[in-house]
């Protein structure tokens, strides 16, 4: 599915019983639509969990602190995307859930002011076009799920596929 030195991402959703927090990214892919917190792997994150919890300080204005050790990985998704000079560019993202443990998350430069979604309610109309497609699973029915996305050079997606396991 994913092979050679490509660019990975790690992204989180915050969980609270049945309820999950979502905010509208202000920028990059998916500017607009409701999402969890993420973003690119760096160099000084010594594994994808750092990422995770280096990300949800910055867009949370530091104020949501996680304790990488419980976080909960839910999918692995490979995007095959085209870069503006039309070249492939695939990116590996990692999935995981936290269970809220306080904090008030706040709007900054990069996400929107968040707001918490009943699982039975996600808005995917208002996100990724895939996200539908593999998000019940992992929310509704326990169920890990690994998948690629294709997308087209107009950033419609050309074709997914998705496969689940119980972990």
């Amino acid at each position: 599915m994913f092979e050679g030195k490509n660019t990975q991402a790690a992204l989180c959703f915050l969980v609270r019983g049945s309820e999950v927090l979502l905010a509208r990214k202000k920028a990059k892919i998916g500017a607009g639509l409701w999402n969890g917190y993420g973003g690119l792997h760096e160099p000084e994150d010594a594994s994808l969990e750092d990422t995770v919890v280096r990300e949800i300080k910055e867009e949370t204005n530091g104020l949501v602190n996680i304790d990488k050790t419980q976080l909960r990985k839910i999918a692995t998704i490979t995007y095959h995307n085209h870069t503006e000079d039309s070249r492939r560019k695939d990116i590996l993202v990692h999935f995981y859930t936290y269970e809220w443990n306080g904090g008030k998350p706040d709007e900054n430069e990069s996400m929107g002011i968040p707001e918490w979604f009943p699982v039975s309610d996600i808005p995917y109309d208002e996100m990724l076009p895939t996200d539908k497609e593999w998000m019940p699973r992992a929310f509704l029915k326990g169920l890990f799920t690994e998948g690629e996305v294709y997308h087209a050079k107009d950033g419609g997606v050309e074709k997914s596929s998705f496969t689940t396991d119980q972990k």
